[in-house]
């Protein structure tokens, strides 16, 4: 199967570089990118669990060691404060809720510091796919071949639209929970059949911006693109550009397309050039 991205002008540079932008979540333009509704389902055993970690897990007497001055040795703390478990799981309890929003609210943030996203469509001639993402027909459209190694994986998926936000439960199937909300965005997006890979960002290529932010790039090879389609108002220099890159040998299997406007409907059509 094929799977397609819409780009700008700066679409030759994919094809220059071999390299794809890779977009960690909290710079989509969706605001609600990966950013689940956070709700623990039972408080109170979360809370249990959280205390008697504190009282029976050294590891938390060692990292809080100075908040307990009276205490020489983890034994010692045991003893003094272990009759107090009662009252921590009914701190613990009240201060669930605001952990959940506290949450809720850095979670993208977390997740963006380490994933980055590939973004893809399997829908090649949307007229508003081709305004939004190839700068008003502009741009181009460029075609990848979906049994490449580098997306037959388990990294690569659709994106399901709903009404309903994704859910996530701290306390729960961590893996299977942030599968769900890197996949759940909203409905009012579905024209867009967005397909993902998620890539992780200690595997990309950094190249630092003039303004000192970072692009995060993903390596690709020539066999991966399957075809390039013009957009209808792509520029005669652009197309100039993109043919001399794809003359090279290793392009010899890319097709070359142009999409032109149907002359009965609200659609475009495309005509093979190469």
């Amino acid at each position: 199967m094929a799977l397609y991205q819409y780009n700008g002008e700066h679409g030759k540079l994919v094809l220059q570089n071999l390299q794809l932008k890779v977009t960690p979540p909290n710079e989509f333009n969706d605001p609600f990118e990966m950013s689940p509704i956070v709700k623990c389902a039972d408080p109170k055993a979360y809370a249990v669990g959280m205390a008697k970690k504190a009282l029976l897990d050294p590891s938390f007497f060692d990292h809080h060691r100075t908040t307990f001055p009276d205490c020489a040795t983890f034994t010692e703390f045991q003893t003094k404060y272990g009759h107090l478990l009662p009252h921590m799981v009914k701190t613990c309890v009240a201060a669930v809720p605001d952990l959940d929003s506290q949450l809720q609210e850095e979670v993208l943030d977390t997740l963006s510091r380490s994933t980055g996203v590939v973004c893809m469509t399997r829908n090649p001639n949307n007229l508003l796919m081709w305004a939004h993402y190839a700068a008003q027909h502009k741009g181009i459209l460029i075609e990848f071949d979906e049994g490449n190694p580098l997306l037959d994986c388990p990294d690569l998926f659709d994106v399901e639209y709903s009404v309903d936000r994704a859910s996530y439960d701290p306390t729960g199937n961590h893996a299977k929970d942030v599968e769900t909300f890197a996949k759940r965005k909203s409905a009012e997006w579905d024209y867009e059949a967005e397909v993902r890979l998620i890539v992780q960002l200690d595997h990309t290529i950094k190249h630092t911006r003039p303004d000192g932010s970072i692009m995060y790039l993903l390596a690709i090879p020539p066999e991966l693109v399957v075809s390039v389609t013009f957009g209808i108002r792509t520029s005669d220099a652009l197309k100039k550009e993109i043919n001399a890159t794809l003359a090279d040998a290793k392009f010899g299997h890319a097709r070359i397309f142009q999409a032109i406007r149907s002359k009965m409907e609200f659609k475009l059509e495309t005509e093979r050039l190469k």
